[in-house]
């Protein structure tokens, strides 16, 4: 993986009052790409225009003068390292102003090397005056001239450069950068900040990542692809939905249907056990028709489909047995000693994957379980100021996981979708006529309106003794000032699906989250060129983009 984004170091007592940033210097990337992506939300000033204009307007007048007097054999090459210089120019003053991205990290040497470009060619041209120029003018007033003109360009170059480039700043420094950013952000509305070109650009990049084979990944293959086609899926998506790949001159038509039953067949004919890559393809499939989750056993079914069954059935008993023994000091205990990076997808906790299952299954007494579990579990965090808690400050528990506990039970309050007839007449005529499926709304990810009374109901239901709104409290203390969530993309994404949650999308503090996101996106549309990483972007941006009514993408 990419050296990345672990830039900005914080100080847990001081984060609360934003003074907490120290940079180890040579590391400043993540922090570069915040401020660049200031400049190209911010534009051009009026200044930085002049400036550029008026530099261009002096090189230029210069060289033309300069040329007149150079002898013809000299002429051609003066002329065209002025041209080269004007092109560094006006590059390096659109890396500035638009936040491009061309020098990434390096601006600040690629400045030093410029100017030690034009000390070498301006000292050149002061040695080879007599021969450079000609006889009707004086050759060292000339040469002094081109060589302060050259000075001059490169100079302005240098300070675009600079200006554009990492530097290495003290804290107080990086935290009035960042604050006056915060400040910024908090006076745009969150439509303006540019989610649906960010999000049209990464699913484009998504979908030509797919494989010919209609699947992503090559590591875990079953898991990325259960987890693109979530995304996909909740952005709206049916199954008919497809894009064209032209690929040395041939066009292939992608779907998500032929992604879906591939994934579905794969699974059916793979050793169900309680692994992530399992669980998230059976919660995937889930999600688009549990009725192929059906566990009632069926005679007709061919081998494969019932050892299937059977399969599934024995490992939510046996999960079913362990939860009637684990506590939610268990769960902690586990948390604790669980050490989350975003490429190490194995290390997130079953019991929120279960719950998921459960869930999907309609199967009240686990999902319920789970959820009490995990409700426990949060208070006991809110709450651990009491000296019996001392043992969990000892060693923080990761962001990401507290974010995923909440989302998914945000999920489990929900109740259960069934399918209906439509929806099912729906999936099979996919199968039968796939070029008449119908553009509905996948079940398992529409919006959710539940009143107030609904939501009570399942809390009491659940036993549900803990503030969603604490929670959401707990993990909104956590944010950096730059707008992340531990200093990354993975777990600043699913965190901001956590805290937006009943929040207006207008707060600053999940606009800072969004422009964090939005300034760490490579060009080509992804997140460090990762599948998983970006899906997981695209899933909390499009999450925002609901939330203001910006469909259809």
């Amino acid at each position: 993986m990419r050296y990345f984004y672990k830039i900005l170091y914080y100080n847990e007592e001081l984060r609360s009052d934003m003074s907490a940033i120290e940079s180890k210097g040579e590391d400043v990337y993540a922090y570069t790409r915040i401020l660049k992506y200031r400049n190209k939300r911010s534009g051009m000033s009026i200044k930085d225009l002049i400036f550029l204009l008026l530099t261009i307007i002096i090189n230029v007048t210069v060289d033309f003068y300069i040329n007149n007097f150079v002898t013809v054999e000299y002429s051609t090459l003066m002329f065209i390292i002025n041209i080269i210089y004007i092109i560094f120019l006006l590059t390096s003053f659109l890396d500035y102003a638009a936040g491009l991205g061309i020098f990434k990290d390096k601006g600040v040497v690629t400045s030093a090397i410029v100017l030690l470009i034009s000390i070498f060619i301006s000292t050149g041209i002061t040695f080879l005056a007599n021969s450079i120029f000609t006889a009707d003018r004086n050759q060292e007033t000339m040469a002094l001239i081109a060589l302060s003109n050259f000075i001059f360009i490169s100079m302005v170059i240098s300070y675009f450069l600079m200006i554009s480039s990492p530097r290495r700043q003290d804290r107080e420094q990086m935290i009035k950068n960042l604050t006056d950013i915060k400040n910024e952000i908090a006076k745009i509305p969150v439509s303006k900040l540019g989610i649906k070109d960010a999000l049209n650009r990464s699913t484009k990049w998504l979908q030509f990542q797919q494989s010919k084979d209609r699947i992503w990944g090559t590591e875990q293959p079953m898991y990325e692809t259960a987890e693109i086609l979530k995304v996909f899926f909740g952005m709206k998506k049916d199954l008919n939905y497809s894009w064209r790949d032209i690929a040395n001159g041939e066009e292939d038509i992608h779907k998500l249907e032929q992604t879906y039953y591939l994934l579905l067949d794969t699974i059916e004919k793979a050793k169900i056990e309680p692994s992530t890559p399992i669980l998230s393809a059976l919660i995937t499939v889930g999600m688009v028709n549990p009725e192929n989750m059906n566990m009632e056993i069926d005679q007709s079914e061919d081998a494969e489909k019932l050892l299937f069954k059977n399969a599934l059935k024995l490992m939510l008993e046996e999960y079913s047995s362990e939860l009637k023994t684990l506590s939610e000091w268990d769960f902690i205990t586990d948390l604790e000693n669980l050490d989350y990076t975003f490429d190490k997808y194995d290390k997130i906790p079953k019991i929120l994957l279960f719950a998921r299952i459960y869930h999907i299954l309609d199967i009240k007494e686990d999902y319920f379980r789970c959820g009490e579990i995990v409700a426990d579990t949060f208070n006991i965090l809110i709450n651990r100021s009491d000296s019996r808690f001392n043992s969990i400050e000892q060693k923080e528990i990761s962001n990401y996981i507290l974010a995923l506990m909440y989302n998914t039970l945000n999920i489990l309050l929900r109740p259960p979708i069934v399918i209906g007839e439509e929806i099912q007449e729906g999936l099979v005529e996919v199968e039968e006529e796939e070029n008449e499926f119908p553009g509905m709304a996948l079940p398992g990810f529409d919006d959710f309106d539940f009143d107030d009374d609904v939501s009570v109901e399942n809390v009491d239901r659940m036993n549900i003794g803990v503030s969603l709104a604490a929670v959401r409290n707990l993990i909104r203390k956590k944010q950096e000032i730059d707008g992340s969530w531990g200093a990354r993309i993975d777990t600043t994404a699913e965190c901001l699906i956590a805290v937006m949650d009943k929040e207006s999308a207008e707060n600053v503090f999940i606009k800072n989250g969004i422009h964090y996101l939005l300034a760490l996106q490579e060009k080509n549309g992804s997140w460090q060129n990762n599948t998983l990483l970006t899906a997981q972007v695209i899933k909390a941006l499009n999450a925002v983009n609901q939330a203001i009514g910006g469909f259809g993408l």
